[in-house]
């Protein structure tokens, strides 16, 4: 970072050098479907979703220093809150207690552009309980650069949450 790159610029450096010595990263979920969020993608976005989520990746992309705010709220007023330096979770939890906020529409998840191999978004039932609690009702994400975490729990939880998963 010496040179001012970014972690993504560091981390698609990272990538050149090992695909040029013949190695490459893999997301989980193309190699194991245990992983995957495809099964459980009940749309496609549509025309603002799909805004919602290229300014979330972009934003991402142009991350700072180590920091990579990968994800965001979206709200029902058409604002995007980023996360900050806590985290998807803080980010949830800063949604649900804040009144004067309008209501949440959607989580986006979106990793920096090419990078779904090596920096993949991981979701699990945690992140579905707590945007069940914020009420948010519809989680947009890129189903190849997404890894899905204790996939029992996870659906389980889907199933209770009513949240419906929509691909960016």
């Amino acid at each position: 970072m010496s040179d001012g790159a970014t972690m993504p610029r560091i981390l698609r450096r990272l990538d050149g050098h090992l695909r040029a010595a013949g190695l490459s990263f893999v997301n989980l979920s193309r190699v194991f479907p245990r992983f995957s969020v495809d099964a459980l993608v009940s749309r496609e976005t549509n025309e603002i979703e799909k805004d919602v989520f290229l300014r979330v990746q972009q934003t991402a992309n142009n991350a700072a220093g180590e920091f990579i705010p990968d994800s965001a709220v979206a709200l029902s007023d058409g604002k995007v809150v980023t996360e900050g330096e806590g985290g998807m979770d803080a980010l949830i939890d800063q949604i649900a207690i804040e009144p004067q906020l309008s209501p949440p529409a959607a989580l986006v998840r979106a990793c920096p552009t090419g990078l779904a191999g090596v920096l993949p978004s991981v979701i699990g039932p945690q992140t579905i309980q707590k945007c069940a609690n914020a009420g948010i009702q519809t989680i947009i994400l890129d189903v190849n650069s997404t890894v899905v975490a204790e996939r029992d729990r996870f659906e389980v939880a889907m199933s209770q949450s009513k949240i419906e998963i929509v691909s960016g």
